[in-house]
């Protein structure tokens, strides 16, 4: 064999040899695994920020579907109440000028209802002309009771005060006579009870009767 013949097998055993596998592990032994890369330092820090932005944008989310429907958004404060304005404190003058008014404004019908009723005394209760004139007797006593009523005060003088009462009291006293219909008796008894109680709150108020 020559040289170049032996060379030549030489080469051939040696390709032969690479081609083939490489012998089995030993029994027993743990199976070789490659071992994974680790990740690099800009792969972590852009999945953290695609995690941080995903966890605002679903926490944006739900507070505005809770906030829609009146669940978790906080209340408004009420509007604040407007102060009060003090009220004003009706001073005794004009507690008295009041009352007086109402007195000089409705007096002068009532003294002329009861010169009216005066007039028909001797007739039955069946005569016209003194039914009319005891109607007329009887709205004027009542309207007057009612403004001197509505007139008094906190602040009105007590001495006004007591005097329009017993006015008020006489007015209706001689107003439920007429209206009844009563006896000549009953009717000089509220009449006499009408004049005591009626000089005190004209003189008061300055009013001549």
């Amino acid at each position: 064999m020559s040289v170049g013949d032996e060379h030549s097998r030489t080469t051939a055993y040696e390709a032969a040899a690479h081609a083939l596998p490489p012998p089995p592990a030993p029994a027993g032994a743990p199976p070789h695994n490659p071992v994974p890369r680790r990740p690099g330092r800009w792969t972590v820090i852009a999945t953290l920020v695609a995690v941080l932005m995903t966890a605002v944008a679903a926490a944006a989310a739900l507070f505005a579907v809770t906030d829609r429907h009146g669940t978790a958004a906080p209340a408004a404060p009420p509007p604040a109440s407007p102060t009060p304005e003090p009220e004003h404190t009706v001073t005794p003058e004009e507690a008295k000028a009041k009352t007086c008014n109402a007195l000089k404004e409705s007096y002068p019908a009532v003294s002329h209802a009861i010169d009216e009723r005066e007039k028909y005394n001797t007739r039955p209760w069946s005569d016209p002309e003194l039914l009319r004139s005891v109607n007329q007797l009887v709205d004027a006593m009542q309207t007057l009771s009612a403004k001197l009523e509505d007139s008094l005060q906190v602040s009105t003088p007590p001495e006004l005060r007591s005097a329009v009462l017993d006015y008020i009291a006489g007015l209706r006293a001689v107003s439920i006579s007429e209206r009844n219909h009563a006896s000549n008796v009953q009717l000089n008894g509220t009449g006499l009870f009408y004049n005591q109680v009626v000089d005190a709150p004209l003189r008061i108020c300055g009013i001549q009767g």
